[in-house]
C-alpha cells in the first residue's frame, strides 16, 4: 500500500493523500460505486492506495443518483499522457485495477484542472554602475544594465501590477542566501518581456496562447519567404529591403522588450535578432541551391517533413517505453539484446558478401579472404536500418497510449507487429536487392574496363593470366590469355577467374574459371585496355 502523507496545516478530516508510485500528468476524479459491506469498500481502497491514487467518501452534491445499496466513493486517477482522453483512460485504468476483484461501477468522471493561477513577473537585481553619473556614459551605463551585463543573479517574483518601490522594499525585507539589498547600491529592473496585456482577467496574453503561436511561426515563416527573395534582387533592391526589415526590427523589438523603458539600441538590436533570424535561413537556402523554384519548395517541404519525423518518432517511441517493464528492466534488456550482437553482425555480413560473389559472379565465398572487421561493418548498416524501420511502429503505439486509445489499444498493437514485421521483411529483402545491384554495377565496370568499386573488404581486380608450363590443370577451361579477367583473390591455394565474355554467351560455358595459383601468373591490367599483349612460350 502506497505511504500517505498530510499537508502542513491541514484539518483532521481531510483526508491522507498516497504518494504517487510513478510519474503522472493528468488527475482525473471518478465516481466509484462498491458494495456497501465494509470488506468490498476496504479491498477497493487498498487497491486504489497501491497504485498511488487517492480515494474518498463522496460527499453530499458528489453522487447525487448512488442507490443506498452502493456505496460511494471518489478515487483520483493519476496516469501519465495528454489531457485528451484522459477521463476514459482513467475510467478504464480503474476498471482494470480495481474491477477485476471487486463489483465496481464507474457513474462519472472530471478531469482535475487547476485554477489559473496570477501571472508572475520577475525582477532583477543589479550592481548601480559607479561611473553612469558621470558625463557622456548615461546611456552606455543605461545599456550595460539592460543588457545584463551589471545583473548579480538575485531575483524576486512578483505580480505585474507591484510597482517598483514595493520590490525594492520587499528585497529590503528579504533575506536569501546571504545577499543583502541595498538602496544605494543596487537597482531593480524587469526581465526583458513584452508589455503587459491588456487581456482579460483570469486570461493569458495573446502571445502565451496558441493563437499567439501560430502567429509567431506564420510570422517566422514569411520572414523566411522574405529572406529568400532578398538573395535574387539586385543591390538597390537588395538595400531597399534590407532597409524596410530594418524598419520591421524596431517595431518586433518594441513589442518583445516593451515591458519596460530600455535603451533604444538594446530595442532594435532585439528585434535585429529576430528578424534576421528568421531571414537568413531563407537567403542561405536560397544561396546554395540553385535548381528551380518548385525543387526549392519541394526541398523546403521535405525538410520540414523531416524535421517532424524527428520530433514525432523519438517522442512516440518514448511513450510506448515509459512506466513499462521496458524501463524498470532497461539494464537487462540492453545486456540481453547486445550480447547476440558479435554472432549475428558476422552471419548476416557474411550471407550478404556470399550473395555479392556467388550469386552475380558465381565465385565461392571461402576462395576470397576478408577481414571479420569488413564482415561486421558490410551487417551493420542492414541491421541499423532494420531497427530504424522497427521505430515507427513503435511510435504509432506510443502516441495511442499518449492519447489513452485504451478502447483500440489491441488493435492498434495488432496493427504496430503487423507493419513491424512488414518493414522489417522490405527493409531485409531491400538490402538484399541492394547488394545484387552493387554487384551488378561492378559487371558493368568491368565491361566498361574499369576496375570495380570497393564493396567491404572485396576488391575485384582485372589481370591478365599467364601459364608456367605445359599441362595447365584448368577446371572450366580453356583459359583465356588474350582478355583480362576477374579475380577477387590471389592469395590461395586455387586462384578463381571471371571471364565476362562467357558470362554474356547464353547457354555456353561456366563464366568462372579455376587454375592451381602455383601454375600461373598474373599482373594487373590498366583501366581502359581490353587486350592482354601476347606472350611467347
Amino acid at each position: 500500500m502506497g505511504t500517505a502523507i498530510r499537508t502542513p496545516g491541514s484539518r483532521d478530516d481531510e483526508p491522507e493523500v498516497p504518494l504517487p508510485v510513478g510519474e503522472f500528468d493528468q488527475r482525473v476524479e471518478l465516481v466509484m460505486r462498491t458494495p456497501v459491506r465494509k470488506r468490498d469498500r476496504l479491498l477497493a481502497t487498498a487497491l486504489c492506495e497501491q497504485q498511488g491514487w487517492a480515494i474518498r467518501p463522496a460527499v453530499e452534491g458528489e453522487d447525487p443518483g448512488c442507490p443506498d445499496e452502493l456505496a460511494s466513493l471518489i478515487v483520483e486517477v493519476r496516469l501519465a499522457g495528454s489531457r485528451w482522453g484522459a477521463e476514459s483512460g482513467a475510467r478504464q485504468r480503474l476498471l482494470e485495477v480495481v474491477g477485476r476483484k471487486v463489483a465496481v461501477t464507474v457513474a462519472g468522471g472530471a478531469l482535475v484542472s487547476a485554477p489559473p493561477l496570477e501571472p508572475m513577473l520577475t525582477w532583477r537585481v543589479f550592481k548601480d554602475p559607479g561611473w553612469r553619473h558621470r558625463r557622456g556614459f548615461g546611456r552606455l551605463a543605461s545599456l550595460w544594465v539592460h543588457s545584463g551585463l551589471a545583473d548579480v543573479q538575485r531575483t524576486i517574483g512578483a505580480s505585474p501590477t507591484v510597482e517598483e518601490a514595493e520590490i525594492r522594499e520587499r528585497l529590503g525585507g528579504q533575506r536569501l542566501g546571504g545577499f543583502e539589498f541595498s538602496e544605494t547600491c543596487h537597482g531593480v529592473r524587469k526581465s526583458m518581456g513584452p508589455r503587459v496585456s491588456d487581456a482579460e482577467e483570469g486570461r493569458h496574453a495573446w502571445w502565451h496562447g496558441r493563437p499567439g503561436v501560430a502567429l509567431r511561426l506564420m510570422a517566422a515563416l514569411l520572414l523566411m519567404i522574405y529572406g529568400w527573395i532578398l538573395y535574387d534582387r539586385s543591390p538597390v533592391g537588395r538595400l531597399a529591403m534590407v532597409l524596410l526589415a530594418a524598419v520591421a526590427a524596431w517595431f518586433v523589438g518594441d513589442l518583445v522588450t516593451g515591458n519596460q523603458p530600455r535603451p533604444r539600441l538594446l530595442r532594435w538590436a532585439a528585434g535585429a535578432f529576430l528578424v534576421g533570424g528568421a531571414m537568413s535561413p531563407g537567403y542561405v537556402w536560397h544561396q546554395q541551391n540553385h535548381h528551380g523554384v518548385g525543387t526549392q519548395i519541394s526541398a523546403v517541404l521535405l525538410t520540414y517533413l523531416c524535421l517532424v519525423l524527428l520530433w514525432v518518432v523519438p517522442r512516440g517511441c518514448w511513450f510506448a517505453v515509459r512506466q513499462t517493464w521496458i524501463t524498470r528492466h532497461a539494464v537487462g534488456l540492453l545486456t540481453v539484446l547486445v550480447l547476440p550482437l558479435p554472432w549475428l553482425l558476422p552471419f548476416v555480413g557474411s550471407f550478404l558478401q556470399f550473395l555479392y560473389l556467388e550469386d552475380t559472379f558465381g565465385v565461392p565465398a571461402d576462395a576470397v579472404s576478408v577481414p571479420v572487421y569488413w564482415t561486421g561493418a558490410c551487417a551493420l548498416l542492414p541491421t541499423l536500418a532494420c531497427t530504424g524501420l522497427l521505430l515507427p511502429p513503435v511510435a504509432l503505439y506510443g502516441w495511442s497510449r499518449r492519447f489513452h486509445w485504451v478502447w483500440e489499444r489491441r488493435l492498434v498493437s495488432f496493427v504496430s507487429v503487423c507493419m513491424a514485421v512488414m518493414l522489417l521483411v522490405v527493409g531485409g529483402y531491400a538490402f538484399m536487392e541492394r547488394t545484387v545491384n552493387v554487384a551488378d554495377r561492378a559487371a558493368d565496370d568491368v565491361a566498361n574496363a574499369m576496375t570495380p568499386h570497393h564493396y567491404f573488404g572485396i576488391q575485384g581486380n582485372r589481370v591478365c593470366v599467364r601459364p608456367l608450363a605445359d599441362g595447365l590443370s584448368v577446371q572450366n577451361g580453356p583459359l583465356p590469355t588474350v582478355r583480362p579477367l576477374l579475380t577477387f583473390s590471389t592469395d590461395g591455394e586455387v586462384m578463381y577467374l571471371w571471364d565476362l565474355v562467357r558470362h554474356r554467351e547464353p547457354g555456353g560455358p561456366d563464366p568462372v574459371i579455376s587454375v592451381r595459383s602455383e601454375e600461373v601468373s598474373t599482373y594487373a591490367v590498366d583501366d581502359g585496355e581490353n587486350r592482354c599483349p601476347a606472350w611467347e612460350r
